[in-house]
């Protein structure tokens, strides 16, 4: 996409300008050559096909131009599209690190919890069940956006949606 975007802006930088200039010297040449026809036969432009007209070529330059500046607004919008997908794809990854290390410490926890249950009062032992609960029910709601980004990612087909979701 962004190789498309500087073809585009080349197009635009080093390749309207000259034909512009040779489109207003076609111009001011058909101009010429109907007042020359004019002042040897008395009439104008009339005998020249409609096609060759500057109107038409006017005509057709717009139209060009228009459908230029709608392809590039496309590519502004795809590459706008991709980069918000892109800033999606590494918040997920972002967040898989940090869920991935925040499980890690809950698992630990659990161990040390499960060392500790037999010398605990019920109360404490329960209190820290608790917590425990409370940052797994934390990390599964982290884990559950994470799995409506990927899917965001995985419907606007993004090259690495499927790695995302295995991870």
């Amino acid at each position: 996409m962004r190789r498309l975007a500087e073809s585009s802006q080349r197009f635009r930088v080093e390749d309207v300008p000259p034909r512009l200039h040779e489109k207003e010297r076609v111009t001011h040449a058909f101009r010429d050559i109907e007042r020359a026809l004019r002042e040897s036969h008395g009439s104008g432009g009339e005998g020249i096909d409609r096609d060759l007209h500057p109107d038409a070529l006017e005509r057709s330059w717009n139209q060009l131009m228009g459908l230029y500046q709608e392809r590039d607004q496309m590519i502004q919008d795809e590459i706008a599209r991709l980069e918000k997908l892109q800033r999606l794809a590494e918040k997920v990854h972002q967040e898989a690190k940090m869920t991935d290390s925040k499980l890690d410490d809950i698992e630990g926890w659990i161990e040390d919890e499960a060392k500790r249950i037999d010398h605990l009062h019920p109360k404490d032992a329960k209190a820290n069940c608790d917590k425990i609960e409370r940052e797994l029910s934390r990390a599964e709601e982290v884990i559950k956006g994470m799995f409506n980004d990927v899917q965001v990612l995985r419907d606007n087909r993004y090259h690495q949606a499927n790695e995302l979701h295995r991870r």
